[in-house]
């Protein structure tokens, strides 16, 4: 949460990810992630919600991940 806040400072708000999104539209926005220096392997998945990822991709499919 602080590294998102100095982020913002200086690169002003940033939209969240729950943002509702017509069709067509996109979303951009940077985010941090506040982690211990002795974290490895870390992974962040984000995936779209049901109803539409079941339309367009399986189950075991990412949409992003870092």
């Amino acid at each position: 949460m602080e590294g998102q806040q100095l982020l913002e400072k200086s690169r002003g708000s940033q939209p969240g990810l729950d943002q509702r999104l017509e069709l067509h539209q996109t979303l951009e926005t940077l985010l941090v992630f506040d982690v211990p220096n002795e974290a490895r392997g870390l992974k962040a998945l984000i995936e779209e919600g049901p109803p539409i990822t079941l339309l367009l991709l399986p189950d075991d499919r990412e949409v992003f991940s870092l």
